[in-house]
């Protein structure tokens, strides 16, 4: 049962430090939309061409969809490194905390960060037809 405490504990820790930044939370929220409306009716003009088959937005959405789980994984790596470089994690370390508990926590608050971008970006695809 300590493994769940720790987990909930450091993903609240890691939770609170991102919303204290209301910069980049909004600009998480604003990058799908962004992807949507910049790249969207570039894609038009492609899917309109003769031989593709569908719409554009069935092909830009879940490729949107993976570039953001992709992206995300990646950027657990570097918030694990920059909090071990500024001393974070060697203090965690020492705690009696489980050491999985300390990854999945971390790993929780990117995977709640990306669900949100997800359903921004499906909400936004689907309003734009």
């Amino acid at each position: 049962m300590t493994f769940f405490r720790d987990t909930w504990i450091i993903f609240a820790r890691a939770m609170t430090l991102s919303l204290r930044q209301p910069l980049w939370v909004l600009i998480g929220l604003l990058q799908p939309i962004l992807y949507l409306t910049l790249f969207g009716p570039i894609l038009q003009t492609v899917a309109a061409s003769s031989g593709f088959q569908g719409d554009a937005w069935q092909v830009f959405v879940p490729g949107l969809l993976v570039q953001l789980g992709i992206f995300g994984g990646l950027f657990v790596g570097f918030g694990i490194i920059a909090e071990w470089r500024s001393g974070v994690i060697d203090r965690q370390l020492v705690s009696p905390a489980a050491r999985s508990a300390i990854i999945t926590g971390r790993t929780l608050r990117d995977v709640v960060v990306i669900t949100v971008q997800a359903i921004v970006l499906c909400g936004a695809a689907f309003l734009m037809g």
